[in-house]
């Protein structure tokens, strides 16, 4: 599902994701290329489970359209350059049941 133009106008700030690439034995993570994305950027305070299972504080919540590639797994560079990783991401299906919107924790 396309986002609506006024969906799409909000969407004004951008960041970098890197994807997931691999696991060294020594538990070092690779990541991929990054690529940039159209997101809103807001403060965030909540509580999130991360991959791992701990409870952890989202500094921040990011909005990107739902075509966006992302999981869990990758991170995200915020504008000023703040690296950090992906705490929480939730889907938000449309209409029709295809990604409208993703919602990124960091």
């Amino acid at each position: 599902m396309e986002l609506l133009s006024g969906t799409a106008a909000w969407l004004k700030q951008t960041v970098t994701i890197y994807p997931y690439s691999s696991e060294s034995s020594y538990g070092d993570i690779n990541f991929g290329s990054g690529v940039s994305v159209a997101c809103r950027i807001e403060a965030s305070n909540e509580q999130r489970f991360d991959e791992r299972g701990r409870v952890t504080v989202a500094k921040a919540k990011i909005t990107v359209d739902g075509s966006a590639s992302v999981t869990r797994r990758d991170k995200v560079k915020l504008p000023g350059n703040e690296t950090l990783p992906i705490i929480g991401l939730d889907d938000v299906p449309g209409p029709d049941g295809n990604s409208y919107l993703k919602v990124i924790y960091v």
